[in-house]
């Protein structure tokens, strides 16, 4: 029996926001696409699928209603595909065993990360996500250090980075560098290719728009923005985002982090400049950016060369 390893106690809260309804393409197991026509012609949804995924509409899901989701309305939550009942839920087979945890992309897990009720998992899907051993060695570096108790935002970028940041403001040269990055990466731009999902534009897209004409090279804004709570929950994410390999196609361990941390920052500086940092909507913005990070469309539009990443690490 393969061992199970988990972060901490799985807690999770279902709010029915509809966001993982939009964004993802969800592929179906065999002999589910039997099941789902008969329950989407009750529904009146002509051509539910497209090949073996469901179908999208504008990105979202083609049994999104405003109501949520039309089969768990209608039918009950078993009759949704096995990759909707499991969300947030993640698998990953590695090469010691499997990894279980809670999907940071989920839009509202930052409201029950701590206090909600503990959940079991008899069974899920599992992908692989396997690393080298000098990979290994860099992700369980990683992990301690996010696992640590006096982890900050700040303080993991200015390990990365290998810059001191002082106090709790970012290290100097690294918010400079992101600050450059973002007046020209067009990461707006590549939302609008990137399924055109409703959940980008809703969370993600008008945020970065507003930064856009609030960011001033060489002079990066503020930091910290965040309360503790908030800073807390940055760091959770990243830590997630590594364990369950998320984007380990992208890049590796250190580029998840560094990418992750950045979105935080970037979330929270996009909020400010429009007046309008809450941290509900700061940690819903900043689920949607570890989600469009995984795209290779998203990740392109930031770190075009291999030198753009190593430039934002070192100078």
């Amino acid at each position: 029996m393969s061992r199970i390893e988990t972060l901490d106690v799985l807690r999770h809260v279902c709010h029915g926001c509809g966001g993982s309804c939009s964004g993802h393409r969800v592929r179906l197991l065999e002999g589910e696409a039997e099941a789902l026509l008969p329950r989407a012609a009750a529904l009146g949804v002509a051509q539910p699928l497209d090949g073996d995924r469901l179908r999208e509409i504008d990105g979202a899901c083609v049994f999104l209603s405003e109501r949520g989701c039309a089969l768990h309305a209608r039918f009950g939550a078993a009759s949704k595909p096995r990759v909707c009942q499991q969300f947030p839920v993640l698998a990953v087979r590695v090469e010691d065993g499997l990894r279980l945890g809670l999907d940071p992309g989920c839009l509202t897990t930052w409201r029950s990360w701590r206090t909600g009720p503990e959940i079991e998992v008899d069974s899920a899907i599992v992908s692989p996500a396997p690393y080298d051993e000098a990979t290994r060695a860099s992700e369980a570096g990683l992990l301690a250090l996010t696992g640590a108790p006096d982890a900050t935002v700040a303080r993991l970028l200015g390990t990365l980075s290998g810059e001191d940041p002082e106090g709790e403001a970012l290290p100097a040269g690294f918010a400079d560098r992101w600050c450059r990055l973002l007046l020209r990466a067009p990461l707006v731009e590549s939302l609008g290719r990137h399924g055109q999902a409703p959940v980008f534009h809703r969370h993600l897209s008008w945020l970065l728009a507003a930064l856009d004409g609030a960011l001033v090279e060489g002079q990066p804004p503020a930091w910290p923005l965040l309360g503790a709570e908030a800073d807390a929950f940055a760091v959770e994410v990243t830590r997630r985002m590594v364990f369950l390999r998320l984007g380990w196609r992208r890049g590796p361990p250190p580029a998840i982090a560094l990418a992750t941390l950045a979105g935080a920052v970037t979330c929270a500086w996009g909020l400010e400049a429009r007046g309008e940092l809450d941290e509900d909507r700061w940690a819903m913005a900043l689920a949607v950016w570890t989600r469009a990070i995984r795209s290779d469309i998203f990740w392109r539009s930031i770190f075009p060369e291999p030198r753009v990443l190593r430039w934002l690490v070192t100078g």
